[in-house]
C-alpha cells in the first residue's frame, strides 16, 4: 500500500511540475532585423472560476457614498446619462423575507420608471449549492421586468425547481422592493413634474 501511494503521489507531483515548466517555457524568435527575443510559450489556459465570478460581477452597476435617506433609504447613481437606484432588502423590515434558513440579503437595482435593471444577492444562510444556481440559472429572470408585470401570483414568474423555499422568499423581497420604490419614488417624479 505504502508503494502504491507513494507511487501515486509521485505522479500527482511530477504532473505539477510539468503543467508549470510548460506556462514558463519560453521560446526564442529572431525579428525582421535579426535580433533573437525570447517569450512565453501560449499554453492552453486552465479554467479559473474566480474569473467567471469577477466577470459576473464587473457587469454589475456600482454605486458608490453613502445611502439616501429620502424618500426612502437608497443609494443613487449614472451610467451613461441614466439614473438607476439601488434598494436593500434589509434595510426595510417587510422586506426581510426568510427563506428556508434565514433572511436572504438581497440588492435590487431599478430605473427611473422603476424597471428591474439587476438583482443580487448579497448575503444568505441558504446551501451554498442552492444559491449558486439560484445565481446561475434563475435570478436574471428578475432582470428587465416592467413595472407592470407580475412577479408574484398565477401570472408571476415561476421559481426554481429543489430551491423554491429560497426563490419564494427572493421573489417576494424583490416585489416588497419593487412597490415601496414605485410607491415612493413615483410620488417625487409626478410631484417634481406639476
Amino acid at each position: 500500500k505504502k508503494q502504491k501511494n507513494n507511487k501515486n503521489l509521485k505522479s500527482n507531483n511530477s504532473k505539477q511540475h510539468e503543467l508549470k515548466a510548460a506556462k514558463n517555457k519560453t521560446e526564442t524568435e529572431t525579428d525582421k532585423k535579426g535580433a533573437k527575443t525570447t517569450k512565453k510559450k501560449s499554453t492552453p489556459e486552465i479554467k479559473d472560476k474566480n474569473k467567471d465570478n469577477q466577470k459576473k460581477k464587473s457587469n454589475l452597476l456600482h454605486f458608490p457614498g453613502e445611502k439616501i435617506t429620502k424618500p426612502v433609504l437608497h443609494k443613487k447613481t449614472k451610467d451613461n446619462k441614466k439614473v438607476f437606484y439601488q434598494l436593500d432588502s434589509f434595510d426595510f423590515e417587510r422586506a426581510k423575507v426568510k427563506g428556508y434558513a434565514a433572511p436572504i440579503r438581497l440588492q435590487v437595482v431599478f430605473d427611473k420608471k422603476g424597471k428591474i435593471i439587476q438583482v443580487e444577492i448579497k448575503d444568505h444562510k441558504e446551501t451554498k449549492s442552492f444559491i449558486k444556481r439560484i445565481e446561475k440559472e434563475w435570478l436574471s429572470e428578475l432582470s428587465g421586468l416592467e413595472p407592470n408585470r407580475k412577479i408574484l401570483g398565477k401570472d408571476g414568474i415561476d421559481a426554481l425547481t429543489e430551491c423554491t423555499k429560497s426563490t419564494e422568499a427572493i421573489k417576494k423581497s424583490v416585489d416588497t422592493l419593487r412597490n415601496l420604490f414605485l410607491e415612493k419614488f413615483n410620488k417625487k417624479q409626478s410631484s417634481s413634474q406639476k
